[in-house]
């Protein structure tokens, strides 16, 4: 009697230990936050300073792997010379909900631009559906998953409702870099809800050598349902 009881205990803690390792995910808040850029060595030689554009997003899949929900980042054109750095308080972060059991695909895209006043303008449209989130349509949903940042970026504005010639415009000016990352329901269900993405974009056009730094970050939070208030 006392080892079937025994038993019985054993087993009901190996249950408790596993619903514990792996509780019921709730909604998650999801910030994604630039967090310096520094021109280590800038491309323009000649005059001596580049005009950069950053541009970033978020792209929210549910538990079923279907595409939930994209948010767009924009900053920039800023004129960087060598040494030059910004910190986290001159980017806005962009921010998200992902649905119990979702994954995060961050994309991150730094660019030279060659012509600032023909650029200006349509920068001025990117930021314009910057900082708010946006809902595929039934179409999009179905959208297959594309393997560079620049995609995704370019993906994500378009679910904003930008037209296809403005988001063309990325690829006509230099790229200094790019960077896709993934945080996945894997380590979203460990538990894990700090990432940090340290980056280094360097290369030459034509002969000008370039280097930037570029650190960026995900940070979740568990959203809570209000209780509502009983009526006395």
């Amino acid at each position: 009697m006392r080892f079937i009881l025994f038993s019985f205990v054993f087993v009901c803690l190996l249950v408790s230990a596993s619903s514990c390792k792996h509780p019921a995910q709730r909604s998650l808040a999801a910030q994604m936050s630039i967090e310096s850029l520094k021109a280590q060595n800038i491309e323009e030689t000649l005059s001596g300073e580049d005009e950069v554009l950053l541009t970033y997003s978020m792209t929210i899949y549910n538990k079923n792997d279907k595409m939930f929900s994209v948010v767009n980042g924009t900053w920039g054109i800023t004129e960087m010379k060598n040494g030059g750095s910004y910190a986290r308080e001159s980017f806005m972060p962009i921010e998200a909900v992902v649905p119990p059991g979702g994954r995060v695909v961050m994309a991150v895209a730094l660019t030279e631009i060659d012509d600032y006043d023909k650029a200006k303008q349509t920068v001025n449209k990117l930021k314009t559906v910057s900082n708010s989130i946006h809902f595929p349509d039934a179409v999009e949903l179905l959208l297959p998953e594309v393997g560079t940042a620049i995609k995704v970026i370019k993906t994500s504005f378009s679910i904003a409702g930008i037209a296809v010639e403005v988001v063309s415009f990325l690829d006509n000016d230099d790229l200094l870099g790019q960077d896709l990352h993934q945080v996945s329901q894997e380590a979203i269900q460990k538990g894990n809800r700090s990432f940090k993405v340290p980056l280094v974009f360097k290369g030459s056009n034509w002969g000008d050598k370039y280097e930037y730094t570029l650190d960026y970050s995900l940070k979740l939070q568990e959203l809570y349902a209000k209780k509502k208030k009983k009526k006395d």
